[in-house]
C-alpha cells in the first residue's frame, strides 16, 4: 500500500505539474525562447486534440511509441499508471476487483461531504446487481488520498481530459496509444476505457511489484493479485500494517474531535425483511420472500420444503441451523444405507447447497448453539427421520419438581449445581449462570405471576434456560431471558381476567393485546419484545401443557401482520447515533482534563479521607481533644466545618458539622452528647463562623488555564468526584479504543501493554480484555485492542483507583468500593445502565462547573435538551474516524472485532453528513481468511458465483463443524 500510495501521489502531482505548465503557456505565450515555444505547441495541441504529436525523425524502432507515452504523460493517464491506481483502489476499501474496475463516471456529491455512487456488483445475481454507496469526501485536498470518496473525485479529476474523448460512461479513461492488431484505436485518438471491452486487461502487476522491489515471505518476487488485497487478515504483516492505522485513525479522532458537523441521518429497510426476520414468513428449513411467486412459473409455490434451499425467493436465517443440522445428519445418514451414485443423484444437489453453500455463513458460535441443541435428547418419539422432523405433534412430558433450571447452562467456577434453582422453586436464581463480570443478580420471581399461569410460565422459561429449543428458534442469554419474563408478566395479568387458560385465547384476544401494547407508547424495540414474548407462547408450544397452549400463531393475525409492515427496523444494519461533534469534543476534552490534571487531586483527596474514615478508638474523655483541635483552628484563622447537604441541596444554617471534627480528632462516637463539647464549639463557632463545607486538608495541584480547578474539597463530595474520574477514564478509552462497554468492563490491572522500538521508545499501545460478542465461548475470549497514549494514561489511573487487591477497574469507585469485594462475581461492575447514568451525571457536573465559574466549553444541548448518551454511540463515532482513513476499513474490522469489513462500513457509515453505508450481505466468504487457508489448504475448493450452486464432488463433507473455508470465529493476534 505504501508503494501504490507513493505512485498515485506521483501520479498526481505529474499531471498537476502539466496542468500548471499548460495554464503558464496560455498565459505568457510571449515569454517564451524558441525551445520553450516548441513545447508550448505540442502540449496545448495535446490539450486540444488529446493526441501527443512525436517527430519521429531521429528515433530508433521501438522508440516512437514511448517518446508517445512521455508526451501524453504530461495531461493524462497512460496504461503503466493503472497498475498502482488499482492496488490503492483495492487497498482503500477492499472491494471486488471486477466492482472497481466498473466503476461508473456519473455521480453525485452531497453537500460537499458525500459522493454518491452506483456500483455494479456481479457477484450478487441480477436481483442485487447494482447497489448505490455513499463515501465519504474531505474538504482539505491534502487528503483527498485518504477517504475512498476523495480517492474517487481525484480518479474522476485526473481522467476526465481522457474520457471527454473515449465517450466512455466509466470512471476509467486512459490514452493507450492507437493500438494494435484487431485492437485499434485511432477513432479516439488513442483513449480508450481500459475495462470497456474485458475486465480482464492486462494490468502487469508483477513487473510493478518487481520494479518496487516487493517480495513475498518466501523471499522470492511477490506474486501481486488485486484478489489478494481482500483477503489478508490472518497476515501478521498487514495486522502490523492495521496497527498503524488505528494508531493514525484514532489519533486523528483525538484530534479532531472539537469539529463541528451535521447530525448523522437514518434510511428504513422493506418490510418483507422484518417479517423474515420475526418468523412469519418461515417454511421448514427458510423463510419465503414471496411464496405466492414461484421463480418458474410465476403462481403460488407447492414445491416441497428442499426446493427453498436453491431457491431465490429463501432467506435463511440462523433459527433455521438446528433444522439443517439435523437435515444434513439425516442426509449422510442415508448415504450409509444408499448406494453412492444413487444418494449423489438423488441428494447430492441438496448436500452441496447445505455444507458449501449454507452452512459455511454462519459463525462458530452459531454453529456450536445448534450442536448443543442438536446434542440434547428429543422431546419427540423416535421413528422415521423425515416423518420426525417435519411433525407437528410432540408429546408432552411434565418438567421434575427436582430438575435443576440452568443444568444446560455453563456455571460459574465458584458455583455448586446441586444447589441451584429446580423447577418446584417459587424464585429461579440465575446469578450461578451469569458468566460476565457487568451482569446485574439476576431471578425470576413466578409468585407474581396469576396462580392459572405459573405451570405454563415455569414450562416456557425452564425450555429457554435449558435451550430445549424447537425447530426455527434460536437459545437466548440469561439477560434476554430476564427480560422476557417481565413481558410474559405484563401477558399473563393481561390475560388472567379474560381467560383461565392460553388456548381460550381467540385472535380476536391477541390483537386486542397488541393494540393495548401499541397503546404503551413505547419505542419499537419494547414493543417487538412485547410482541415476541407472546411469539414464544405458540413457537414453544410443544414444551407447554396442552391445556396452555395457544390455539393461534399471533404472526398470522392481520393486525400484528399490518404493524410489522409498518416498521422500518433493519436487522442487519447499525442504527446508533454517531454522537454530534459539538458534543463529543467537549466531551471529550473534559473527560482528558480529569484524567491528566484532575486525577491527582482526586486519588489525593481520597486518601485524606480514608484516613479520616479509619475506625478510631472511642475517646474516653473528648474534650482535651476537642480543645486542641479547636485551638489548631484558631491558630489558623479558619472557619469550622459545616453539617453535609441536605436534598436539593439545602442545609441547616450556622450548624458545625460536630460529626466530622469528631473524625479530626480520631475519636469515635461520644462528642455528640457532650454538653461541654456542645458549649466549646459554640464558642468557636461564633469566634470563627463556619465553612460552607466540611473541606478537608488538601493543597489543590491540578491547574484549568493557569488556577487551581478546585478551591477546596468537601469531605462529602469525595465519592462524587470518585465516580467522575472514573466516568471520565470511560469515556477516554471508550472514544479511543472503539471496545464495547462489556470489553471495558473486563479490564484488570495490568491490562496495558506499551510496544518499544529498539531504541525503547513507546510507538504504540495495546490494551487485552475479553471479547463476547460473536463468540462460542460465554465466558469471553481474550483479546487485544490498539489505543493511544491517552487510553494508556486512564488506565494507569484507574489502576491507582482501585485497590492492589481488586483486578476489575470499574468496581464501584464511590463509598461501596471497599466492600466490593465481598460481592458475588456477577455485578462486581456496573452495567451499562449505571454507566449512561453516570455519562448524564458527568455531562451535568461539566455544566454547572462552566457555569459556576463563567466559561463557554459546556458540553451543549441536543435539540434544546442535554445529550443522552450511550454507551454503544462512542464505539460508532469513533468507527467513522477509522473509516476515514486509507484501507481503514480492514484496520477498523480488526479493531471492532468484526468478521466482514462490509459489517464495519455498515457501522461506520460513509460520511460526516451521516449519510447511511450501504449495508453489504456479501456472499462471499468473511475477509481475512482465504489467504491463510490456502497456504494450509491448497486443495480447498474455490466455489465463487453462480457455479458455486452446482455440486463439484460427488462425496460429502461433514457439516458438524463449520468448513475451513467459512471460519468465522473471532481472530486472535498473532503476537
Amino acid at each position: 500500500m505504501a508503494a501504490a500510495r507513493t505512485d498515485v501521489v506521483a501520479i498526481r502531482d505529474r499531471l498537476a505539474a502539466g496542468e500548471a505548465l499548460l495554464d503558464r503557456y496560455l498565459d505568457s505565450p510571449d515569454s517564451l525562447d524558441g525551445q520553450e515555444r516548441e513545447r508550448r505547441r505540442t502540449l496545448v495541441e495535446l490539450a486540444r486534440t488529446g493526441r501527443p504529436e512525436v517527430d519521429y525523425r531521429g528515433l530508433g524502432i521501438g522508440q516512437y511509441a514511448a517518446a508517445a507515452t512521455e508526451q501524453a504523460r504530461q495531461l493524462l493517464v497512460v496504461d503503466t499508471d493503472l497498475a498502482p491506481l488499482m492496488i490503492y483502489a483495492a487497498g482503500l476499501r477492499g472491494r471486488n476487483p471486477e466492482t472497481l474496475k466498473e466503476l461508473p463516471a456519473a455521480h453525485r456529491i452531497l453537500e460537499d461531504r458525500a459522493v454518491v455512487v452506483t456500483l455494479t456488483k456481479r457477484r450478487r445475481g441480477k436481483a442485487n446487481s447494482r447497489t448505490t454507496v455513499h463515501w465519504s469526501t474531505d474538504a482539505d485536498p491534502a487528503r483527498r488520498l485518504r477517504t475512498v470518496g476523495g480517492f474517487y473525485l481525484l480518479l474522476h479529476e485526473m481522467m476526465a481530459r481522457s474520457r471527454a474523448l473515449s465517450k466512455t460512461a466509466s470512471l476509467w479513461s486512459i490514452w493507450a496509444g492507437n493500438g494494435s492488431g484487431r485492437t485499434t484505436n485511432a477513432a479516439t485518438g488513442g483513449h480508450v476505457g481500459p475495462f470497456d471491452a474485458e475486465l480482464a486487461r492486462k494490468l502487469h502487476l508483477g513487473r510493478w511489484a518487481l520494479r518496487h522491489g516487493l517480495l513475498g515471505d518466501d523471499g522470492r518476487p511477490l506474486n501481486l493479485r488485486l484478489t489478494r488485497m481482500r483477503y489478508l487478515r490472518k497476515d501478521p504483516f498487514v495486522r502490523e500494517w492495521a496497527a498503524e492505522i488505528l494508531t493514525e485513525a484514532i489519533t486523528d479522532a483525538h484530534d479532531q474531535t472539537l469539529a463541528v458537523v451535521a447530525p448523522s441521518r437514518r434510511e428504513g429497510s422493506e418490510a418483507d425483511q422484518l417479517r423474515a426476520g420475526a418468523g412469519e414468513l418461515d417454511t421448514l428449513a427458510a423463510s419465503c420472500l414471496d411464496i405466492d411467486h414461484h421463480p418458474v412459473h410465476g403462481g403460488r409455490c407447492r414445491e416441497s420444503f428442499l426446493a427453498c434451499l436453491d431457491c431465490p425467493n429463501a432467506m435463511v436465517l440462523e433459527r433455521h441451523l438446528p433444522t439443517l443440522l439435523a437435515l444434513a445428519d439425516m442426509l449422510r445418514a442415508d448415504l450409509e444405507r444408499r448406494d453412492a451414485e444413487q444418494w449423489v443423484r438423488r441428494h447430492g444437489r441438496t448436500w452441496q447447497i447445505i455444507t458449501a453453500g449454507i452452512l459455511p455463513r454462519f459463525t462458530a458460535a452459531q454453529h456450536a448453539n445448534a450442536a448443543r441443541a442438536a446434542a440434547r435428547p428429543p422431546r419427540r418419539p423416535p421413528g422415521d427421520a423425515m416423518t420426525t422432523l417435519t411433525s407437528a405433534v410432540v408429546a408432552w412430558q411434565p418438567v421434575p419438581a427436582k430438575a435443576l433450571v440452568l443444568a444446560e447452562r455453563p456455571l460459574r467456577e465458584d458455583a455448586v449445581p446441586e444447589e441451584t434453582s429446580v423447577f418446584a422453586d417459587d424464585v429461579w436464581i440465575l446469578d450461578s449462570a451469569l458468566l460476565r463480570a457487568d451482569r446485574r443478580p439476576t431471578s425470576l420471581k413466578f409468585a407474581g405471576l396469576p396462580a392459572a399461569h405459573v405451570t405454563v410460565a415455569k414450562h416456557l422459561f425452564y425450555a429457554l434456560l435449558t435451550q430445549d429449543t424447537p425447530p426455527g428458534e434460536r437459545p437466548i442469554t440469561i439477560a434476554s431471558i430476564h427480560s422476557y419474563f417481565s413481558c410474559t408478566r405484563r401477558f399473563f395479568l393481561w390475560a388472567q381476567p379474560r381467560a383461565e387458560s392460553l388456548a381460550e385465547l381467540t385472535a380476536q384476544d391477541l390483537a386486542a393485546y397488541h393494540h393495548e401494547v401499541g397503546g404503551l407508547r413505547q419505542v419499537p424495540g419494547s414493543t417487538r419484545r412485547h410482541r415476541r414474548a407472546v411469539r414464544m407462547l405458540w413457537a414453544y408450544r410443544t414444551r407447554l401443557p396442552v391445556s396452555q397452549r395457544l390455539v393461534c400463531d399471533p404472526v398470522r393475525i392481520p393486525d400484528w401482520q399490518a404493524w410489522a409492515r409498518t416498521q422500518t427496523h433493519r436487522g442487519g444494519e447499525n442504527l446508533t447515533e454517531r454522537i454530534p461533534e459539538q458534543v463529543m469534543g467537549p466531551l471529550l476534552t473534559w473527560a482528558l482534563r480529569w484524567v491528566d490534571d484532575f486525577a491527582d487531586d482526586v486519588l489525593g483527596v481520597r486518601t485524606v479521607r480514608a484516613a479520616l474514615d479509619a475506625r478510631p478508638a472511642p475517646c474516653l474523655d473528648p474534650l482535651p481533644a476537642l480543645a486542641r483541635l479547636l485551638a489548631e483552628f484558631r491558630e489558623r484563622g479558619t472557619p469550622l466545618p459545616a453539617t453535609p447537604r441536605g436534598r436539593g441541596g439545602q442545609r441547616i444554617p450556622a450548624t458545625a458539622n460536630i460529626t466530622h471534627l469528631g473524625r479530626l480528632m480520631g475519636c469515635g462516637r461520644g462528642l455528640e452528647k457532650s454538653t461541654a463539647a456542645a458549649r466549646l464549639i459554640e464558642e468557636a463557632a461564633v469566634d470563627l463562623g463556619i465553612a460552607e463545607d466540611s473541606y478537608l486538608d488538601h493543597r489543590v495541584r491540578g491547574r484549568l488555564d493557569g488556577r487551581p480547578w478546585l478551591a477546596e474539597f468537601s469531605y462529602y463530595d469525595v465519592p462524587r468526584h470518585l465516580s467522575l474520574l472514573q466516568t471520565a477514564c470511560w469515556v477516554v478509552i471508550a472514544y479511543l479504543s472503539g471496545m464495547r462497554d462489556s470489553e471495558i468492563k473486563h479490564l484488570k490491572r495490568g491490562c496495558g501493554t506499551a510496544l518499544q522500538d529498539p531504541g525503547g521508545k513507546v510507538y504504540r499501545h495495546e490494551l487485552t480484555s475479553l471479547a463476547f460478542k460473536g463468540e462460542a465461548d460465554p465466558r469471553g475470549v481474550t483479546a487485544r485492542w490498539i489505543v493511544t497514549a491517552p487510553v494508556a494514561r486512564a488506565v494507569a489511573v484507574l489502576e491507582r483507583l482501585q485497590p492492589d487487591t481488586q483486578a476489575f477497574l470499574f468496581t464501584p469507585a464511590g463509598g461501596r468500593a471497599l466492600t466490593v469485594s465481598r460481592l458475588p462475581a456477577a455485578g462486581r461492575v456496573a452495567g451499562s445502565t449505571t454507566t449512561v447514568t453516570k455519562l448524564a451525571a458527568f455531562t451535568v457536573w461539566v455544566n454547572d462547573y462552566c457555569a459556576t465559574t463563567g466559561r463557554t466549553d459546556r458540553i451543549p444541548d441536543v435539540n434544546g435538551r442535554p445529550p443522552h448518551l450511550t454507551t454503544r454511540q462512542f464505539r460508532r463515532t469513533l468507527a467513522w474516524f477509522i473509516a476515514r482513513h486509507p484501507a481503514g476499513a480492514i484496520a477498523g474490522a480488526l479493531q471492532f472485532r468484526h468478521q466482514r469489513i462490509q459489517m464495519f462500513e455498515g457501522y461506520a457509515g460513509t460520511s460526516d453528513s451521516g449519510f447511511r453505508a450501504e449495508v453489504e450481505a456479501e456472499e462471499a466468504l468473511t475477509r481475512g481468511q482465504l489467504l491463510a487457508d490456502s497456504a494450509t489448504d491448497p486443495d480447498r475448493p474455490r466455489l465463487t458465483g453462480p457455479p458455486a450452486r452446482k455440486p463439484n464432488s460427488a462425496w460429502p463433507r461433514s457439516p458438524a463443524t463449520p468448513s475451513s473455508r467459512a471460519r468465522s470465529s473471532p481472530i486472535k493476534p498473532a503476537y
